[in-house]
């Protein structure tokens, strides 16, 4: 089976299991809203702020590494078994001294370490689970990798709700995280067909440091951006408008959890073979942009025209207070997955220290404003300083991924753009009746944006739109000749 046709079958698998694991994801999240209270969102946004702080070094990235390589090294996965090792019980030393240092400064309550120090134990059984990702995602098995993905996404709510039933407020949350860490874990374990040794290179150790050196900066930053906003609101604020900060953070990066794992799973390994070929790479970028532009402009303003429906009716009456937080982020959460677009395809060329320079240049931007935005008008300001660091972001990646890939930008983005404004103007004009119930509301005010999105988009370039559903049919029709071909042979 050609790259092309393994890459649309696991994208089908791929997103498969994650719209099913997604909706059962976002059902939990709209229980959730409701038996728990802002601030056990708050402290939990806090406290895994402090997680992805301290388990920086997390950042050497060994299952990229393993993913990108096309050149055998000797004891690569148990080299990178014991590396994983070093890093977790070095990043639970950097929890514990942080803990300690916090303490200086302020009490922390005995709930807080708890909760701190067990988030620490679920990353752990995340870097392990990464590993094993890897060796599946360097075989192109997207199928296994999208089942360990499907069990993930159901352990955590699962045990979420189950103790948010039974009252046990935000240790429900943090349990569901560490369930989903041992799934994913366990399951990666399982199918991954690499047994666990402790065989060790040095040779192989010094390859990876080389390389993960280089993802330590981009990394590193990209920590620093999108966590530093919680403590800084935590360091002026309570708990509680952290908690309301973060679910509707969390709101405008549901698009990003419902696309990213296709690009992630699939677009990296992709990429990352077809480098060579600048041609084959740019059609194969264009298209996934193409794709992903009409994907998360409806979110976008379903976000932007409705977000006190979207609120209300997904997290109940009390969040009311993000919706204009969501309002602020709602092209935030179109630019996200595309910014992380061009992201992957950076690392798959092998240049994550662009990565790093783009990074850089966000960060530099966006610490003074975040702090000057909080300090003047609270998560509000915080809002904007995130949806102003992506938009600088995604200009700069576009420029600098000019020379990689031939792909027309700013050409590809003109009709999108126009019918995202033609459709918002349509909606606003329309005589529509002023719902009270707001599960109805966002329900059929969705279905209008949707509808008439789609419609334009159709009448603007119904061509383009048909051939590449055309390729795609294609791509499985291929995909299932040669999958009966094999079987019969």
């Amino acid at each position: 089976m050609s790259i092309a046709r393994r890459a649309f079958v696991g994208a089908l698998w791929a997103s498969g299991a994650n719209y099913l694991s997604q909706g059962v994801g976002f059902i939990s999240v709209a229980i959730l809203g409701r038996l728990l209270l802002e601030e056990d969102f708050g402290l939990l946004g806090t406290a895994n702020a402090i997680i992805q702080f301290t388990f920086i070094l997390s950042a050497f990235s060994l299952n990229l590494s393993i993913i990108q390589s096309q050149e055998e090294h000797e004891h690569l996965f148990g080299t990178a078994f014991v590396l994983n090792i070093g890093l977790s019980l070095v990043s639970l030393i950097l929890t514990g001294i942080s803990v300690l240092v916090y303490q200086l400064f302020r009490d922390l309550s005995h709930l807080e370490m708890a909760v701190v120090f067990s988030l620490a134990i679920a990353n752990v059984f995340n870097l392990f689970g990464q590993l094993f990702d890897a060796i599946l995602q360097r075989k192109l098995e997207f199928k296994k990798t999208s089942s360990i993905a499907f069990l993930m996404n159901l352990g955590n709510p699962f045990v979420a709700v189950l103790l948010a039933f039974l009252g046990a407020g935000v240790w429900s949350l943090v349990a569901g995280q560490v369930a989903a860490g041992m799934i994913f874990m366990m399951g990666g374990y399982l199918f991954a067909g690499w047994r666990v040794n402790l065989a060790f290179s040095w040779s192989t150790a010094k390859w990876f440091f080389q390389i993960g050196k280089s993802f330590l900066g981009s990394r590193s930053l990209e920590v620093v951006y999108t966590e530093l906003d919680r403590l800084v609101i935590k360091s002026m604020n309570s708990y509680v408008q952290v908690g309301i900060y973060d679910r509707a953070v969390m709101a405008s990066r549901y698009p990003a959890r419902v696309v990213t794992p296709a690009i992630i799973n699939v677009a990296f390994p992709v990429y990352s073979r077809l480098k060579q070929d600048t041609q084959q790479l740019s059609e194969a970028y264009a298209l996934v942009n193409y794709f992903l532009v009409r994907v998360l402009l409806p979110f976008g303003l379903i976000f932007s025209l409705i977000p006190d429906y979207f609120m209300v009716a997904v997290l109940g009456e009390k969040w009311i207070h993000s919706a204009a937080v969501l309002r602020v982020l709602s092209f935030y959460a179109v630019l996200h997955p595309m910014v992380e677009n061009y992201r992957v395809l950076l690392y798959s060329l092998g240049k994550p220290e662009e990565v790093a320079k783009v990074r850089l240049i966000q960060i530099l931007f966006f610490i003074p404003v975040l702090v000057a935005f909080v300090s003047f008008f609270g998560i509000i300001g915080a809002a904007w300083a995130l949806l102003l660091s992506i938009l600088i972001t995604y200009v700069i990646f576009a420029i600098r991924t000019a020379k990689d890939v031939e792909a027309g930008v700013t050409r590809e983005l003109v009709i999108p753009v126009l019918v995202t404004i033609l459709t918002a103007a349509a909606f606003i004009l329309l005589p529509l009746p002023i719902l009270e119930n707001r599960i109805l509301g966002l329900l059929l005010y969705s279905v209008i944006v949707v509808a008439i999105f789609l419609f334009l988009d159709v009448l603007f370039e119904g061509k383009t739109l048909m051939r590449h559903l055309r390729y795609f049919r294609g791509l499985l029709r291929s995909s299932e000749e040669q999958d009966s071909t094999e079987n019969h042979s």
